[in-house]
């Protein structure tokens, strides 16, 4: 049967239900007792049906959160209530370890940089700057210091590695409270130091003679002058 005819049918019987629906409904009241009262009698009041009673579920009110009208802590006050909560002991400790990160950090900035580097900075003040570095010879220098820097890390890795061991081992000697053995760590670190100097040294002559293509007359001869040599 096709789809239309259905739907047509099924709306047709669902239209008879509901009028017979409706036609039980009328026949019901309609046989009520509507006789009249015995005399003497009121008559009774025809009763009316009551609709369903609707229950109401009540939803007790939520107070809304109170807002903190306290202002943000600051980064200073919070360090400073972490510092109170310290003992005397353990804020000589955070000391220590605050500037043993520092020296690290400067270390570790400081360790590429040869004498020729210190040099090319004073640059700019020397003699008020009449011959500072201009933009394009500032993008030419890095470049080279890019390139030069592997060469740099091969050379000095050994001595590196080994200076870093010396001062792990008198960060470990001080939290013991051992002395003596901190006087000998600190004279191996200068050692340590002098081969780096030194390595350094021999490492800034090659750089030297790649910037030579870079600057002026003027600046090769300050940065060769007697200032910029390793003792």
């Amino acid at each position: 049967m096709p789809r239309a005819r259905i739907t047509l049918v099924a709306a047709v019987v669902i239209v008879a239900v509901g009028t017979i629906a409706v036609l039980i409904t009328l026949d019901k009241l309609g046989s009520q007792d509507t006789s009249p009262a015995p005399a003497g009698l009121p008559a009774a009041a025809p009763v009316e049906p009551q609709a369903p009673a609707v229950q109401v579920e009540v939803v007790p009110a939520i107070a809304p959160e109170a807002t903190s009208s306290a202002e943000p802590v600051s980064m200073d006050a919070k360090v400073a209530g972490v510092l109170d909560s310290f003992s005397e002991d353990e804020f000589q400790a955070l000391q220590k370890e605050m500037g043993r990160r520092q020296m690290r950090k400067g270390q570790d900035q400081m360790k590429h940089q040869l004498p020729s580097d210190t040099m090319l900075y004073g640059l700019q003040w020397h003699n008020g700057g009449a011959i500072k570095l201009d933009e394009a010879q500032k993008a030419s220098i890095q470049q080279i210091s890019d390139g030069f820097r592997p060469r740099q890390d091969a050379a000095l890795k050994a001595a590196w590695e080994q200076d870093a061991a010396i001062r792990d081992r008198i960060a470990a000697a001080e939290s013991g409270g051992r002395q003596e053995e901190i006087r000998g760590l600190i004279e191996q670190m200068q050692q340590s130091q002098q081969q780096i100097v030194a390595v350094h040294a021999a490492l800034d002559k090659e750089y030297r003679e790649l910037l030579r293509g870079v600057l002026t007359a003027e600046q090769m001869e300050y940065l060769e002058s007697p200032y910029s040599k390793q003792p």
